[in-house]
């Protein structure tokens, strides 16, 4: 359930957190599109962001990409994460949508960074037609760029950390 007449601030939110819904229900930020507290009827509130990532759906009559279909990311917790903060990482997520960029695997991507064992190539290839290739290509092209990528890239390049590749 979502509520869009209730505004996003301390007050609200702690009201909500003493008294939750029966329901998860979500508000509508008023401030940031696409940002929302949501509480859980045991009284967690999380924020989440819904977006959109440019140029990531399929192309147009006109012949240009659309937008690809609704994401939701969670940034966290409240109070852990104030409404300003949510605010800020939510805006950020969304140029970055805007830029064609998806923020959940720029996530991971940094996440995976920080660990010690880096990417392999060969899980970013698998990543890529996971992600990509799957949702965006016809099965025939999947299937030859697949064949190629393997034979020419992964059985040379696949168990090499990307972290180690310099040019």
């Amino acid at each position: 359930m979502t509520i869009s007449n209730l505004r996003v601030n301390e007050t609200n939110l702690q009201r909500l957190k003493k008294t939750p819904p029966k329901t998860v229900t979500s508000i509508k930020d008023g401030h940031v599109g696409g940002l929302e507290p949501r509480v859980t009827p045991k009284g967690t509130i999380s924020w989440s962001l819904r977006y959109r990532v440019n140029g990531a759906g399929q192309i147009g009559k006109r012949g240009r990409s659309k937008a690809g279909p609704q994401k939701r990311l969670k940034i966290g917790r409240y109070p852990a994460i104030g409404i300003s903060e949510a605010r800020a990482i939510a805006r950020n997520h969304l140029l970055e949508a805007e830029r064609g960029n998806d923020p959940a695997i720029l996530l991971q991507i940094r996440d995976h960074e920080n660990q010690p064992s880096a990417y392999l190539v060969g899980d970013l290839i698998e990543q890529f037609f996971e992600q990509y290739a799957n949702a965006n290509l016809r099965e025939s092209t999947r299937y030859r760029a697949k064949s190629q990528v393997y034979a020419h890239v992964a059985s040379r390049w696949g168990n090499i950390p990307v972290s180690e590749i310099t040019k």
